[in-house]
């Protein structure tokens, strides 16, 4: 009675000790860890730099633009000067001034334009912000053959190794071999005061959004202000994290186990490449659609859904604050923080550089320098200039290692471990327990019946022996002299 005792409760100890493994690896199935400390800088892209000015609509392209309209009789051009800094809304919507929304609106359909060809035609051009770039030490003979427009949510901004979404001919971003502001990227920025109609910044300069060339400029890209009249230093200590083929194995309706999604596994409706961030600002763009029915211009547009122009303002502002808290997370999970949760159901990338930024900044001194390779060589710069440089600060990154806590042969061995400590089971153990309950229980079973046999014959044969012998005392009988 004893060691039945004791076994049963060691195989309970056991049972239950194994199921905690087992809802330990459930729960926490990937682990993150350094996987090297000198990874070559040379293996992941520059960031992509996107310069947006404080400015949304420039004066002189504003005056020009009037010009071209045909207006309706009684509005004149002052009056259409006036209202065009109402087109600021379509970025920063409120309900104010819905009156002034609907006659602007009214003009643009009398012209068959769309706000998305208004901004464009408003917004300050390329050529007139960036007046000198140095990429990789190289001084361009123009900043437009390293800089586009591109729409973000600031608006039509100049965007540098931006290739991200699907209407973009070139795959490969640029690279740069060595860290040092020398092979970075450095920008002779012009912020023209002057010029300034519609701005939501009470200052004057131009946002820096660093991101990865495949990241839309989302509300959540990281920004950097550059004030009129400042050299700033952009430095980035990158770093990169990969997944093992182990974590890819992972069935992907698993995913949420894993943590992450691969790029090849999603398809996006207008990004070449799936991430996080892309995935947010597409969840943001449908549930424009779905309450307001329409998206805004600036998401990159594939002619598929109705624009939203200013009559959609009062809905894009009644909902802002839900469009700014959209939930990242899977369709049951519910944020105990804001009263409106709409689900994304958006997953981190299971491989992702980096590109955190440490800044430092200065005076641009007004100081001809005679140095044509430099930025802020040959005198060029101005009173209205700023200068902003972003590099690798390092050489040799970090690189980090995604992989699953327990392999199918981890697992194995620490549920095989498990069952050793509390009740001495192995491999060999577990052969023998199989011998003895089957093949050892059958051949005793067996041998037990022989040796019965042997000692106990069967009726029949006693009463056979018996008539034989009976037989044989009868023929002896009559064998005998009378």
């Amino acid at each position: 009675v004893f060691w039945i005792v004791v076994v049963l409760t060691a195989i309970v100890c056991a049972v239950f000790i194994m199921g905690i493994e087992w809802n330990f690896h459930l729960s926490k199935y990937t682990i993150t860890s350094v996987d090297t400390a000198h990874y070559p800088l040379w293996n992941i892209p520059f960031p992509a730099v996107t310069v947006c000015g404080f400015n949304k609509v420039q004066r002189s392209q504003a005056h020009d633009f009037i010009n071209e309209l045909n207006l309706p009789p009684g509005v004149t051009k002052d009056l259409v000067f006036s209202d065009m800094k109402y087109l600021l809304e379509l970025l920063e919507p409120s309900e104010q001034n819905q009156t002034k929304f609907l006659l602007l609106q009214s003009i643009f359909d009398y012209n068959n334009i769309t706000v998305e060809t208004v901004m464009r035609r408003v917004a300050p051009k390329c050529e007139d912000i960036l007046l000198r770039c140095v990429w990789k030490g190289r001084v361009q003979e123009s900043c437009s053959t390293i800089f586009g427009l591109h729409k973000t949510y600031e608006g039509y901004c100049c965007s540098f190794n931006y290739i991200g979404i699907k209407q973009e001919d070139r795959n490969i971003p640029a690279k740069t071999t060595t860290s040092g502001y020398r092979m970075g990227l450095s920008v002779l920025v012009r912020i023209n005061p002057d010029e300034y109609y519609a701005t939501n910044m009470a200052s004057f300069g131009v946002k820096v959004l660093v991101h990865d060339p495949y990241d839309y400029p989302d509300l959540n890209t990281v920004k950097k202000m550059v004030s009129l009249g400042s050299d700033i230093f952009f430095s980035i200590p990158p770093w990169v994290t990969y997944s093992t083929p182990d974590v890819r194995n992972i069935p992907v309706q698993n995913r949420g186990l894993r943590g992450c999604v691969f790029p090849d596994e999603v398809n996006l409706r207008k990004m070449k490449q799936y991430s996080y961030n892309n995935c947010i600002t597409e969840c943001r763009e449908n549930y424009t659609l779905e309450i307001c029915g329409c998206t805004q211009f600036y998401y990159p547009n594939n002619g598929g859904y109705r624009l939203c122009n200013l009559t959609d303002i009062p809905c894009l502002a009644r909902n802002k604050r839900k469009l700014e808290i959209m939930n990242p997370g899977q369709k049951d999970f519910k944020n105990e923080n804001e009263p409106f949760s709409y689900p994304c159901n958006c997953l981190p990338d299971c491989t992702n550089c980096y590109y955190p930024i440490e800044s430092s900044e200065s005076t641009l001194a007004m100081v001809a320098v005679n140095n044509k390779d430099l930025i802020y060589g040959s005198g060029m710069y101005a009173q209205n200039d700023s200068v902003f440089n972003v590099y690798f600060s390092r050489f040799l990154i970090t690189r980090y290692r995604r992989d699953v806590i327990y392999s199918w042969k981890g697992l194995l061995a620490s549920l095989g471990g498990l069952l050793s400590l509390f009740i001495g089971f192995s491999f060999i153990g577990g052969a023998e327990l199989l011998y003895f309950f089957t093949f050892r229980l059958y051949y005793k079973l067996r041998s037990r019946a022989t040796v019965q046999l042997l000692l106990s014959p069967p009726p029949t044969r006693r009463v056979q022996n018996m008539s034989t012998y009976d037989s044989l005392l009868s023929h002896l009988s009559a064998q005998q002299p009378v």
